[in-house]
């Protein structure tokens, strides 16, 4: 659980609101060697129709490096979709989503509010693509 991100970090929070067969959807952020950085595995949300943010689960908010590209993959253990469930990757004062689904197709680098002033100059270099 990141709450206080090293110089060169931004902290992030990962937000899934499930829908049907939530215990079938499941995440992995990895880096841009890759690597692994954080994830659930199938079955961690139990519950449908309910929002899983930060609080729930130590993955969910994160200490990213501003200079790392990172891929956040939706998987779906049934193989049919996260069925009208949906996921966000933001900045943990809500003012920046990098990477969101909406229920449908993914949209990267919508801006909402700003952040306060030294998280959104820290976030700025960091990326995301989404695969799905």
């Amino acid at each position: 659980q990141c709450t206080n991100p090293a110089p060169g970090q931004v902290a992030v929070e990962v937000v899934v609101n499930t829908a049907s067969f939530a215990s079938e959807v499941y995440w992995q952020i990895t880096d841009s060697t890759n690597t692994a950085v954080a994830g659930v595995s199938s079955g961690t949300y139990t519950s449908n129709n309910t929002t899983y943010g930060g609080s729930y689960n130590v993955n969910h908010q994160l200490c990213l490096d501003t200079n790392m590209t990172y891929t956040f993959k939706a998987y779906d253990s049934f193989g049919d979709s996260w069925n009208g469930g949906t996921y966000e990757v933001r900045t943990a004062c809500v003012g920046t989503i990098f990477a969101n689904n909406g229920g449908s197709s993914p949209n990267n680098g919508v801006t909402l509010s700003p952040c306060p002033l030294p998280l959104a100059l820290n976030a700025m270099p960091l990326s995301f693509s989404v695969l799905a």
